[in-house]
């Protein structure tokens, strides 16, 4: 089974060396949800918003419906 959304979260965090634990901290998210993310479940609508936000991509890029990876 792929997980995109995970995938695609630790990329960005690896890009901007800082790891996915304290991404989701810095951004009000527990860490257990970055445990279940890893097991396969997807975000809500606003934590998706948040997270492509704080990297300055797109919520499709995120959870791989797109290659358009900057936000316009």
């Amino acid at each position: 089974m792929i997980f995109v959304f995970y995938d695609q979260f630790v990329v960005l965090c690896r890009k901007n060396n800082i790891m996915p634990s304290r991404v989701a901290l810095l951004n009000g998210i527990s860490k257990t949800s970055v445990t279940r993310w890893k097991n396969g479940a997807t975000p809500n609508a606003k934590i998706l918003n948040t997270l492509a936000e704080y990297f300055g991509v797109t919520v499709d890029y995120l959870v791989g419906s797109s290659s358009e990876k900057l936000k316009s």
